[in-house]
């Protein structure tokens, strides 16, 4: 706990990435102070089709915001993967709909000298989904 404070302090915060494969783990989200979640994108790009992934991305959702911890879909590609997230209450996205994966020094001179919708969206910390119902 000493250690996740100094984290804290020097604002650092901890996100279980790649949720829901490999060896992610429900158990990790009791033993590991995280910050954030985020969703494989496996479940979210078949997520606004298939009913079992549109249950899976919506209960991790769900669980996600209410164990506090910001919520991050992984491969979000299409409109309607967004429109679905919003529905879901996910705070963030990321994936091609946002743009490609640039290098770092790219990406912050993009997103402090562009203006407009992909400014915007470039903006902040990943890709933000939040709308006035994700607030």
């Amino acid at each position: 706990r000493a250690l996740r404070g100094a984290l804290k302090a020097m604002g650092i915060e901890l996100a279980l990435d790649d949720f829901g494969t490999g060896y992610s783990s429900l158990s990790y989200l009791t033993q590991i102070p995280i910050d954030a979640l985020k969703i494989d994108q496996s479940f979210v790009r078949s997520s606004p089709d298939a009913a079992p992934s549109r249950a899976l991305v919506s209960a991790l959702i769900a669980m996600g915001n209410n164990l506090r911890y910001r919520v991050t879909a992984e491969g979000v590609e299409e409109d309607r993967q967004l429109a679905f997230l919003r529905d879901q209450h996910c705070q963030e996205g990321q994936g091609y709909l946002f743009g490609q994966a640039l290098p770092a020094a790219q990406f912050t001179a993009g997103s402090l000298s562009n203006s407009g919708s992909q400014g915007e969206k470039m903006a902040g910390r990943g890709q933000i989904l939040t709308d006035s119902q994700c607030q």
